[in-house]
């Protein structure tokens, strides 16, 4: 129950964090808004590290975590990316789905057995993705939807190897191998911006965005890690993959964002398909 919640409090922590990541690449580059919101999340996770009471990181650890790290920083930058171009309500479902059944893939690879339901969610899932393709009610909205799915399909992968790289440090550990992948995530993320010439600095509205960002992710990173060290990897990964809920629910709110009907069968099918790999 205790990996469970706090699964549940990672996802909603990182549901708003991409909303306001999303909101800010419009206005920066997607590398340097995930470089930022990495680098301000170093300082939470570090600070969740005394609160919980540290840990004992081997070199072997911090070489998993390290790897997990880049993963993230392709999944983050991904994800934003998609995020950017939208729609939301679109994007961010399908990297949630194809992030979830990544890590239940290697579950099953592993040796835990998956029940004939996971299964089925996992067609279900796959089903979903081309039900949420369709272009968004609003036309007048300069979405690329197509281009926005494969990227968000790129961010699940991502997603979905930090997790089952992190998955791989001990508890002994305890939240050192997070600051780890995020210091590794930020150096390739600052390392793209930089070659990609992006670099620009924020101004005080997009501080705004990249400081709460920052904070909720790194927040949402050390509680999932918490509840992979308590939980079950398939289980924990699918709880957490409940992050585009939030999401979404502050792109309607916010953005006014619309969807067709279509795609809200989209989005049931794809909330049934974590459903049912839980």
């Amino acid at each position: 129950m205790t990996a469970s919640l706090l699964a549940l409090t990672a996802a909603a922590s990182a549901g708003v964090a991409d909303f306001l990541a999303a909101r800010a690449a419009r206005r920066l580059a997607v590398t340097l808004v995930a470089a930022w919101a990495q680098t301000v999340g170093i300082a939470v996770c570090v600070l969740a590290c005394f609160v919980t009471g540290g840990g004992d990181l081997s070199l072997r650890d911090a070489g998993m975590a390290a790897l997990a790290g880049v993963a993230m920083a392709i999944g983050i930058s991904a994800l934003y990316g998609s995020l950017a171009i939208g729609p939301i309500g679109v994007t961010a479902p399908v990297a949630a789905v194809s992030g979830a059944a990544v890590p239940v893939l290697a579950a099953a690879i592993l040796g835990e057995s998956l029940a004939r339901g996971q299964s089925y969610g996992l067609l279900l899932g796959l089903v979903a993705i081309p039900l949420l393709a369709h272009a968004p009610a609003d036309a007048s909205q300069p979405q690329r939807p197509a281009r926005g799915i494969a990227i968000a399909l790129l961010a699940g992968l991502g997603i979905g190897g930090f997790t089952i790289l992190l998955d791989v440090t001990p508890a002994a550990a305890g939240l050192w191998p997070v600051v780890v992948a995020r210091v590794a995530a930020a150096l390739v993320l600052w390392i793209t911006a930089a070659a990609g010439r992006s670099m620009r600095a924020p101004d005080r509205s997009d501080w705004a965005l990249l400081v709460p960002c920052g904070v909720l992710d790194g927040l949402a990173v050390a509680a999932f890690l918490l509840a992979l060290h308590g939980g079950n990897l398939a289980i924990v990964a699918v709880l957490a993959a409940f992050y585009p809920a939030a999401t979404i629910a502050l792109a309607m709110l916010i953005d006014r964002e619309r969807l067709r009907p279509i795609q809200w069968a989209g989005l049931l099918a794809a909330a049934a398909a974590i459903a049912m790999i839980i």
